[in-house]
């Protein structure tokens, strides 16, 4: 444990020396200013720092240079900062307080008062650092979780009759949005995206449970009643009564049949997908299911879409939106005729979305049908 003492008189020096001896605190720095601290003092020092003992006395003459002191002290060395002074006005020590000192000891020092003081700024200081400590290891394990989460979104999927791409931007370091698509036959892909509402670490673990059983019911099921039915019993049963109203979800499912030429859907309250063909001509993936995990079973009537020639589809959670303003028709006709990634990629940079901060999370999905 290491203390600094800033000081220019020698005798406050030694009574401090003094009775922090007595405390059996003797690994200690002394220096007359604060420049010849920072400029002197080496990082692996600095490092073990605990508190910063600041000899000064504020005045109306000096008082715009003590408090550059204290800020600088503060901003060098993240430590307790104890003030040892003389007699100081109220509105001086109120102004040294919001500068960034922790505590303040009045000359002529009183032992027992001064002793208490470093006490309870050394247990501060301690603590803070546990504390820190903590949030660096939670930091690391949410990075880890929000690359797990990443990790579970599908790749890019290019294939003479249908290409797929998707764009995941969380607002938080783990959000509660994911899309997957698989290849169920030769002429089917079965695409989902959905959004658990709420933020953080309990709405990624609802997602990443739901991620979890959606391959094997993607595949096996097929069918947009019986997946949404399916996964509406698991989510229901995964969130409790006092828990449901937080953390429902919202999803669109497709089953896409090139072959046929046909689009079966469910929308369970996500915002209406767009279809659209080169000339403009648009359809809407409206919602026509209640939203997941509220009730135990619910009425599910998917709706069938057919097409012919080339079609885009852009399927989006809300966190898109401006609020609950659902967007206009020609919100993509920008964003249609080209390659599928390259339009998707074009979007998301023309609209700035990486650079701009968001409420919710933004997921989007382009899939063109040639």
């Amino acid at each position: 444990m290491t203390i600094l003492i800033i000081t220019k008189e020698h005798k406050t020096r030694v009574r401090l020396s003094f009775l922090l001896q007595k405390m059996d605190l003797t690994e200690v720095e002394y220096f007359e200013t604060v420049d010849q601290a920072k400029w002197a003092l080496s990082n692996y020092k600095k490092k073990k720092l605990k508190l910063i003992l600041f000899d000064e006395t504020c005045t109306e003459s000096n008082k715009e240079d003590f408090y550059g002191r204290i800020s600088a002290l503060h901003e060098w060395c993240k430590v307790p900062i104890l003030l040892i002074t003389a007699h100081i006005k109220h509105e001086f020590i109120v102004r040294a307080f919001y500068t960034g000192i922790f505590d303040f000891v009045l000359k002529p020092i009183d032992p027992t008062y001064f002793q208490t003081r470093v006490h309870i700024a050394l247990k501060f200081n301690q603590e803070s650092s546990q504390r820190r400590t903590q949030e660096d290891n939670l930091k690391k394990d949410l990075q880890i979780a929000k690359n797990v989460q990443k990790s579970a979104l599908t790749p890019s999927l290019h294939l003479d009759h249908i290409q797929l791409d998707g764009f995941y931007l969380t607002s938080n370091t783990l959000g509660g949005d994911m899309y997957c698509w698989f290849q169920v036959s030769e002429h089917q892909t079965a695409v989902i995206l959905y959004d658990v509402m709420g933020h953080g670490v309990a709405a990624s673990l609802i997602t990443m449970s739901i991620r979890s059983l959606l391959r094997g019911m993607m595949m096996k099921l097929v069918d947009p009643e019986l997946v949404i039915q399916e996964l509406n019993s698991h989510i229901h049963e995964l969130l409790k009564d006092d828990i449901v109203e937080q953390y429902l979800v919202t999803a669109i499912y497709l089953v896409i049949d090139t072959k046929e030429k046909k689009i079966s859907y469910v929308n369970a309250g996500l915002p209406a997908g767009f279809m659209m063909n080169e000339d403009g001509d648009l359809q809407r993936l409206t919602s026509n299911t209640l939203i997941l995990g509220f009730l135990p079973q619910m009425v599910i009537q998917q709706q069938e879409i057919a097409y012919t020639g080339r079609q885009r589809i852009i399927l989006y959670t809300d966190g898109l939106q401006q609020g609950n303003e659902p967007l206009q028709s020609t919100h993509f006709n920008n964003y249609l005729a080209g390659a599928n990634d390259e339009d998707l990629i074009r979007y998301v940079t023309d609209r700035n979305l990486h650079e701009l901060s968001h409420k919710d999370d933004i997921t989007m999905i382009f899939i063109t049908l040639p």
